[in-house]
């Protein structure tokens, strides 16, 4: 019966584990939790800071489906190091975790920018529930919150604790908010909405210190001003993947995976936002941002394939998500192109109605869309990029207020 080690509670290795059992495998799974808390749905941590959602939602599985299937759980492990050759793993309190199968679902830690002050108490990531939860325990003595963030993420946050009552400040060093997602006129009209509802957006700025004792009192910009603050998230920064190196797997800006999540290691897999694939890094890529579940379940059944020695890869899911701020909402569609990809971008922006479509367009097809309140047509754009199709389908529809030569003067 062979052992198979998760390293991590993201719900990726436990679909690994519920992939093989389904298959019928005989196998004995360890799940090496860095924290006290068992595998949860990656996309709803901004849950546990709005209280949206009760605990019993964002955890993945309760205790007795563990139990039930002989899973051991080893909680609040520190990695101490990993010999590969050995298939071996040593944690801090001394523990020695053989393996045959290793799946890496997380790093050990993340790494926060250089920044003087970095290390003190009330700066955090939001990219764990261990986290989420610690932050729900600060909120109620805290009054600032400043989240460091390019992507859409950072708005959800935003919104989360905006909704407990929070002085909110989104901060990027870019020139205007979500440079790259959005245009310069609409992203001006967004901060301007967000600032109506009380979330204050600095552009074109960043913390150079971290003010304070031990614990977070301030900070210090780029242009010098200082603000008081208690909570700091940093939203867009790396895992931590130092030891995985030192042990010898190929590392760039993640884990190196082939199509089946192999690591150069033989009997290695890895995954959720650790690894990178032909070059793309998993947790750069803002595409599956707010469906990183439907992420996490493809993976899984890719790696449980590879493990069964079947010939399928990953195919990745179609990504999308849809949110709503206030009366604001937000809806991505399909892999939201990175800023120096070869792709043509088609921007419909009514001041009127607020209503905002930006398509992403590769040799005439539209592969992907940002729309904001544009509720009313986003299920045909969805069903159009679903099955691949041409700009001209989007203007025939009407859901483009342009014609074909427009189309062409604007290549």
């Amino acid at each position: 019966m062979r052992k198979i080690v998760v390293l991590g509670n993201s719900m990726a290795g436990v679909r690994v584990i519920e992939e093989l059992f389904s298959a019928g495998e005989e196998i004995t799974p360890i799940l090496v939790s860095f924290d006290k808390y068992y595998p949860y749905y990656p996309d709803m941590l901004e849950g546990v800071i709005s209280s949206s959602l009760p605990f019993s939602k964002i955890v993945y599985k309760d205790k007795n489906f563990y139990s039930e299937n002989n899973i051991q759980l080893l909680f609040d492990e520190k990695i101490s190091r990993i010999n590969f050759k050995a298939s071996r793993i040593i944690t801090k309190s001394k523990n020695r975790i053989e393996y045959d199968i290793l799946i890496i679902t997380m790093p050990v830690s993340y790494k926060f920018p250089d920044i003087k002050g970095v290390n003190k108490r009330g700066v955090f990531t939001l990219k764990t529930l261990s986290e989420a939860v610690q932050i729900q325990d600060m909120l109620p003595l805290s009054e600032t919150v400043i989240i460091v963030s390019d992507s859409l993420s950072g708005i959800r946050q935003a919104w989360a604790f905006w909704s407990r009552g929070k002085d909110v400040i989104l901060l990027t060093a870019k020139p205007y908010l979500w440079e790259g997602i959005v245009d310069i006129e609409y992203a001006n009209q967004l901060e301007q909405e967000l600032k109506k509802k009380g979330i204050n957006i600095i552009t074109n700025n960043e913390i150079v210190e971290i003010l304070g004792d031990s614990n977070l009192k301030a900070v210090r910009l780029k242009t010098g001003k200082v603000i008081a603050t208690d909570i700091i998230i940093f939203d867009n920064i790396a895992p931590e993947l130092r030891m995985f190196k030192e042990a010898g797997l190929n590392i760039n800006q993640g884990i190196c995976v082939d199509e089946r999540f192999n690591t150069n290691i033989k009997n290695v897999f890895a995954c959720s936002l650790v690894c990178e694939m032909e070059g793309i890094s998993f947790f750069e890529n803002n595409s599956f941002d707010g469906c990183l579940s439907e992420l996490y379940k493809e993976q899984a059944k890719t790696i449980a394939s590879a493990i069964m020695n079947k010939d399928m890869v990953f195919q990745a899911p179609f990504a999308g998500t849809h949110f709503k701020i206030d009366d604001i909402t937000i809806t991505t569609i399909g892999r939201i192109p990175t800023r120096d990809s070869n792709v043509e971008i088609i921007t419909d922006f009514d001041k009127e109605t607020g209503v905002y479509k930006r398509l992403f367009v590769n040799n005439d097809i539209v592969v992907a869309a940002i729309l904001i309140n544009a509720d009313e047509d986003k299920l045909i754009i969805k069903a159009q990029i679903k099955a691949g199709a041409n700009i001209r389908e989007f203007i025939k529809l009407g859901v483009i207020k342009r014609n074909e030569e427009q189309i062409l003067l604007a290549k």
